[in-house]
């Protein structure tokens, strides 16, 4: 009806002070609870109490909110709903022992949802560099440079490519992926601002003067060093 029509319309205003946001979140109609849970002016009390909600739709909804309150998301993450645990998945906000958790989920799609959110802790992102979510875990800007490390020796190089193109990844391994044999890494690394020609052009020729110097060619090694101190 109108009333219906009109509660949902506030619901989803952003515009609507708190309070009303509040009172609405207990309206009997699922739509106006609905556009109450999407609402980024949703006071975090009520976010809380919808959380708990029967229509999974509206839980989802709470869970993807960046204002939702952690210990709300903490609860999601273990609903039975795939949906709703995907949203938590994905939620910067979602603390880093619920996305510990979700980073074993059964759901692969989940698992990978885990992999790019930047919130996901360090040992999650770990374990995940191990599984079929490698990818998504090489683009993640919160990837320890350890792990950046492991995935850009990968057999996939799509996984390669993606480290190459992560600005998080470090001027040594973008020095290494210079040289993949896949045109692809290497455009990834061209592109990539962290990385210097002058500094890898360095590095090769300080590379070339130990070969030299422990092969006893002693005087090119010594051509090579006036090329670096120059």
């Amino acid at each position: 009806d109108d009333g219906e029509r009109i509660r949902t319309a506030v619901a989803g205003n952003l515009s609507t002070p708190p309070e009303v946001l509040l009172a609405l979140s207990s309206d009997d109609d699922w739509g106006v609870k609905a556009a109450v849970s999407v609402n980024l002016s949703t006071p975090p009390e009520a976010l809380f109490a919808l959380s708990t909600d029967g229509d999974w739709g509206t839980r989802k909804s709470v869970a993807k909110n960046p204002r939702t309150p952690p210990e709300a998301l903490l609860a999601l993450s273990t609903d039975d709903n795939y949906y709703v645990r995907g949203a938590v998945s994905g939620n910067p906000g979602t603390p880093p022992e619920a996305l510990l958790a979700l980073s074993t989920d059964n759901d692969e799609q989940i698992r990978g949802i885990v992999a790019k959110n930047p919130s996901t802790p360090p040992e999650a992102l770990l374990a995940l560099s191990k599984k079929g979510v490698r990818e998504l875990v090489a683009m993640n800007l919160s990837t320890p440079p350890e792990v950046l490390l492991t995935l850009s020796m990968d057999d996939n190089y799509y996984v390669r490519a993606a480290v190459a193109a992560n600005l998080s990844t470090t001027p040594e391994i973008l020095l290494a992926l210079s040289t993949d044999l896949k045109h692809w890494v290497r455009k990834a690394v061209a592109n990539n601002p962290n990385y210097d020609p002058d500094f890898a052009q360095d590095q090769r020729l300080a590379s070339l003067q130990v070969w030299l110097n422990e092969n006893g060619f002693k005087k090119e090694a010594k051509q090579i060093y006036k090329i670096t101190v120059r």
